[in-house]
């Protein structure tokens, strides 16, 4: 009988241990177990948003930051002011306080109103924009939270509004790093 109840508190001990490094490395980058897609073909790091697996994920490339930002139309990283989110609806938008403009700042300027100047990127520091099509992780989508940064990968097929770019199950909002921001420039080059 006590081996059953040391046992049994063994196996509670290594349960909550692991619920809090998942809680712990939530928003923060991990090493990539799989080797996913990348640029280089090597194991890459993944930033974990959210919480809850991608159901139907698996049947789709998973690419890396690098490949995902030359996609895009407009990649810029933001703090979250407000998310939109309305019961009943899987998908919502969300307003983002300007940090910087790495990619499509003469589109955002023209979103905007604002004068582009110098790339754009002088007069858009410090705006808010919204961008939709955000949701939860277990639709394929990027959960936000409010007051966070991340990066935004986004697309403008309008021209009117921007809408969050998926090449990559939950690929649109990246959590900002100082080093996700190394490589968001190192894939334009810069």
């Amino acid at each position: 009988m006590k081996v059953w109840v040391v046992l049994v508190l063994v196996l509670l001990t290594v349960l909550l241990a692991a619920r809090g490094v998942a809680e712990k490395n939530e928003g923060r980058k991990v090493k990539n177990p799989k080797n996913e897609v990348g640029d280089g073909g090597g194991k890459e790091d993944v930033t974990v948003t959210g919480s809850g697996a991608c159901k139907n994920g698996d049947n789709q490339p998973h690419l890396s930051l690098t490949a995902r930002v030359q996609h895009a139309q407009v990649v810029f990283y933001g703090f979250v002011t407000r998310v939109y989110k309305k019961k009943g609806k899987q998908t919502y938008p969300a307003e983002f306080f300007i940090v910087n403009v790495f990619k499509g700042a003469e589109l955002m300027a023209r979103l905007l109103k604002v004068d582009g100047g110098y790339g754009g990127v002088y007069n858009l520091r410090d705006k808010r924009i919204n961008v939709t099509n955000f949701g939860p992780r277990e639709a394929c989508l990027s959960p936000l939270e409010e007051q966070r940064t991340f990066i935004i990968l986004a697309t403008s097929k309008t021209g009117r509004r921007l809408r969050a770019h998926y090449d990559h199950p939950g690929g649109a909002a990246v959590q900002w790093t100082k080093e996700n921001e190394e490589e968001v420039w190192r894939a334009l080059g810069k």
